[in-house]
């Protein structure tokens, strides 16, 4: 399935649908062509669905100047669905482009193409078939958006009713840098430019705190927490035991336009 807006713009995003991708929409006014599995409410100039077997995505991709690689499995029950959703989507993004198109993928910190955790490891991968290339690689953990914007994350340290304690992945120990969506958006847009630096750099906010930390700056005060065990298992590690991030000075040298917001749950 197919829709077109009027207007035309070399940029295509894998994952559109996804919260970065409505928002990086949001941002060009939906000067871009998007990439989906389905779909749905995606207001862009042009929706290909079913974009990994479609040759009119591929099309796009080779047409494309810049390409936002958003797509990828979250949360899978196998490693194949990791394998399918994530290595081969970013084979399929290297394999279409053009030479020299700007591609800008986010990966995960603590990817590694030998790690033991899945996603990790998928993440690990794409990164090394995107390494030749004209490639920017984001490594983000937390994406949180405050009150008037919440993400996942923001949901969980604000967590918790009738005073009770908060689920949280970990034992509350494990340290984030939460980066605001605002500055994911900006950081990708500056990174789909031509000229911009390629490599792989932290996407990590200004501020360093301890997920319990997180949380009683979120409740005002001292909050009990509570170990959560709904989680898919290599979320769960993922969350639970995190990469702790660098700080963002190798970031913002290369992107020196981008501005870090400071972030209150």
């Amino acid at each position: 399935m197919m829709t077109q807006h009027t207007s035309a713009r070399r940029l295509a995003i894998t994952g559109a649908n996804s919260r970065t991708g409505q928002q990086i929409l949001a941002s060009v006014n939906g000067d871009a062509v998007a990439l989906v599995r389905k779909a749905g409410d995606v207001d862009a100039h042009e929706v290909i669905a079913d974009w990994t077997t479609s040759p009119a995505a591929r099309a796009a991709l080779g047409e494309a100047d810049a390409v936002a690689h958003l797509a990828g499995n979250f949360g899978a029950p196998t490693w194949e669905d990791y394998l399918a959703g994530t290595v081969e989507t970013t084979r399929l993004v290297a394999e279409s482009v053009k030479e020299g198109t700007r591609i800008v993928y986010l990966s995960q910190l603590g990817a590694d193409s030998f790690a033991e955790n899945w996603y990790e490891r998928a993440k690990g991968m794409a990164e090394e078939i995107l390494a030749p290339m004209n490639a920017t690689v984001f490594r983000i953990s937390a994406i949180v958006g405050g009150r008037n914007n919440p993400q996942p994350f923001d949901f969980m340290v604000r967590g918790g009713s009738d005073g009770g304690p908060v689920p949280i992945a970990g034992d509350g120990a494990q340290v984030f840098r939460p980066i605001h969506i605002d500055d994911v958006v900006t950081a990708i847009l500056l990174a789909t430019q031509p000229g911009a630096p390629s490599g792989v750099f932290d996407l990590v906010g200004p501020q360093e705190h301890t997920m319990q930390e997180w949380v009683d700056i979120a409740h005002g005060g001292p909050t009990p927490t509570t170990r959560r065990s709904d989680l898919p298992p290599a979320i769960d590690d993922l969350l639970a035991n995190p990469v702790t991030p660098g700080d963002p000075a190798a970031l913002l040298a290369a992107f020196p336009e981008l501005r870090l917001t400071e972030w209150r749950p």
